[in-house]
């Protein structure tokens, strides 16, 4: 049984193999595109620091099981243990300048238990991350050199060797079973476990072989495979010599299904992934790759550079990753804090509000997630996120009700957001509690109409919604700057607005205090027609099943391309804790005993090429999958922000979209059958 590999260059000519190979780097560039995942973080990279013993021995193999524990082996046949990020590090083997076995690979299971292996007499050591009890083995446990070791846990190893064998064990220490040949008479140069049940060996010949049952493949790149990670049964990548990444996500399946992604023409020489999905390959040339969804079916790989002549790579989930240099030094890199941004307030009351942000984990995990919140700008008062973000590298809706405030004042609050890589906040953002209970904040939600000609007139509508008796004030603003003395409803187009962008501003005051929104961009075009000339563009949105469509029309003048945000939301209508409705937007009279919930069904980043048309497909998180597969139809509000012209940025659309679950579809393609057999059989 093989399995499925994409295998790119293979019997090409030498040129075209070089001329493919830059059309494949520059359609890199684009994997942020509709359609590809989005890449990973950058990682930023410290200054190597020495390691090996003295003589600049290379790394060739290290192994981390936290941010601050590591074992890494060098040519010389060393073992050392240390800190990554501040050291020290001391070598455990060989002890007392004993001699030693020249070892080639090392995996840690835990702090107490790492296994390194290698050729010669010892060709295995084990000991601990402290740095003392490493013993090695009185004799060789194989014939052939141990080119390759993973332990996933203290009770299981495998590791191969240069005669195509693998080996296992549940006492690393020893013994160690017998040698079983898996690839003929090919050497194998790498091994990685995701458990007991999964382990995928690499060959010198390219074949990629998972086991520990037998399931060969047919070649994957035709280089030698140097280097394997599997952090789960669906997530492995291995990386060539050839400068090819391939990644599978059924790895243990017969047969597997792995994509080839092209990275470098420099020869790949490691890749380690992480529990949080991240994975990160490294090149001789001196580049490091990070990919947060590898096994995607345009995978996005984002570049950063390490430096030196990297030899070997391992990743943790705190958001690090060492790195093995040839002249015996050590590089770390990190991925950033969270990106944070503080969102806007609803459901504000007498008592309560509900207010709201974005979070980017930048693919670390959240140790934390809550509001900062009070009277003044410096808080003194925390909520906790509704739902904590999980790891990636996409923004993520949070939110908290607040409660017991008080009546007919204003608060602060911003969102913060903390991982292993650091803490960052949103921006202040504040709010005003409603005077009575009766009366509630009106937030305004402003739109213009009009030609926007030189000598017309544009209105601008508050988008209240329902009755109210707020009083409105406005505002007009020419390409991000106030216009003075524009401050009416009705705004007369001069000769000073021809070729600018315009917006109204919209100030809503009553007895619970004042809220105020702007609306999206209107162009005014130098030709005088009627229309904006060369506008980013958004056509209808359509959400089938679990699938949202968005077709865009991104402006020429776009600098460099438009970026968009996608935000899908609606409003679940609760009666007690049962849920009897989803709408897309609350409505303005309900009874006590009914209570509304927002809820988040997509929130995407996706961008398309200056000038370029694009249909853009994202598919609903779990909320929104839930609640289709609950309801056959249901209403939700799409907003779009993102690129108008140049660089301004709006709302480029806002609309009401209905969801059909694909059983209502399935359901009436059923009974559109049923009546139309019925009318041939009358």
């Amino acid at each position: 049984m093989g399995l499925r590999i994409s295998r790119g260059f293979r019997g090409l000519s030498l040129c075209l193999g070089i001329a493919l190979a830059a059309i494949a780097l520059a359609a890199i560039a684009f994997s942020a595109t509709p359609g590809a995942a989005r890449a990973a973080a950058t990682l930023s990279w410290s200054a190597p620091q020495a390691v090996a013993p003295a003589g600049g021995s290379a790394i060739v193999s290290i192994s981390c099981v936290s941010a601050s524990a590591c074992a890494a082996v060098d040519e010389s046949g060393s073992v050392m243990v240390g800190n990554p990020s501040s050291g020290p590090w001391s070598t455990v083997v060989p002890s007392s300048g004993a001699p030693a076995g020249s070892f080639d690979s090392v995996s840690c299971a835990s702090a107490s238990l790492c296994v390194a292996v290698g050729s010669g007499e010892p060709d295995l050591a084990t000991g601990g991350l402290g740095g003392g009890g490493w013993t090695t083995a009185k004799a060789a446990i194989d014939e052939e050199p141990i080119t390759g070791v993973s332990c996933p846990s203290g009770s299981f190893c495998a590791a191969v060797d240069a005669a195509g064998d693998l080996l296992t064990s549940a006492t690393p220490s020893g013994p160690w079973g017998s040698p079983v040949n898996i690839a003929g008479a090919t050497a194998l140069n790498a091994v990685s476990c995701a458990g007991e049940s999964l382990c995928v060996a690499g060959a010198a010949d390219g074949r990629l072989i998972a086991g520990p049952k037998s399931i060969v493949d047919e070649l994957a790149s035709g280089s030698p495979i140097a280097g394997i990670s599997c952090a789960s049964a669906s997530t492995c990548a291995a990386v060539g010599e050839s400068g090819n990444a391939m990644a599978s996500a059924d790895a243990g399946s017969p047969p597997a299904t792995w994509s080839s992604t092209l990275l470098s023409l420099s020869p790949l020489t490691g890749v380690s992934c992480s529990s949080t999905g991240l994975c990160v390959a490294i090149e001789r040339g001196g580049q490091a790759w990070a990919s947060d969804n590898p096994t995607g079916a345009l995978p996005g790989w984002n570049a950063s550079t390490v430096g030196g002549a990297p030899t070997a790579i391992s990743c943790v989930a705190e958001g690090l990753c060492a790195v093995g240099e040839s002249d015996g030094s050590v590089a770390v890199g990190r991925l950033p804090a969270p990106a944070v941004s503080t969102g806007g307030p609803s459901e504000v009351t007498r008592t309560g509000a509900t207010i709201s942000g974005k979070v980017d984990p930048e693919d670390v995990p959240l140790t934390s997630c809550a509001f900062e919140y009070g009277t003044g700008a410096g808080y003194g008062a925390t909520a906790p996120c509704a739902v904590a973000p999980g790891p990636g590298s996409a923004e993520v809706a949070a939110s908290a009700t607040l409660s017991g405030l008080a009546p007919a004042t204003t608060y602060h609050y911003r969102l913060v957001a903390s991982s292993a890589a650091g803490r960052a906040a949103g921006a202040d953002g504040t709010f005003t509690t409603t005077a009575a209970p009766s009366v509630p904040l009106v937030h305004p939600e402003p739109y213009i109409t009009g030609v926007p000609a030189d000598g017309d007139r544009l209105a601008c509508n508050a988008g209240i919604h329902g009755p109210s008796t707020a009083t409105l004030a406005y505002a007009w603003w020419r390409d991000a700057a106030p216009i003075p003395g524009a401050t009416k409803r009705i705004y007369h187009i001069g000769s000073a607005d021809v070729g600018q962008h315009l917006q109204c501003e919209v100030i809503a005051t009553d007895e619970a205090g004042s809220a105020s929104a702007r609306s999206a961009f209107v162009a005014v075009p130098a030709e005088g027609v009627p229309a904006a000339v060369g506008e980013t563009t958004i056509g209808a949105a359509r959400i089938v099943g679990s699938i949202l469509q968005l077709p865009v029309s991104c402006s020429p003048a776009a600098d460099p391309g438009c970026k968009l945000e996608l935000r899908l939301t609606a409003v679940e209508m609760l009666r007690g804790n049962r849920l009897f409705a989803v709408t897309a937007r609350a409505p303005a009279k309900r009874s006590r005993a009914v209570r509304s919930r927002p809820v988040t069904l997509l929130v995407r980043k996706a961008s398309v090429p200056r000038g370029r048309q694009r249909v853009i497909s994202m598919r609903l998180n779990a909320t929104g999958r839930r609640l289709v597969s609950q309801y056959k139809r249901l209403s939700a509000q799409l907003t779009v922000e993102g690129t108008v012209i140049g660089v301004l940025s709006a709302t480029l659309a806002k609309e009401k979209v209905g969801v059909v679950s694909a059983r209502a579809r399935s359901g009436r393609r059923a009974r559109a059958g049923h009546a139309h057999g019925a009318r041939r059989r009358r």
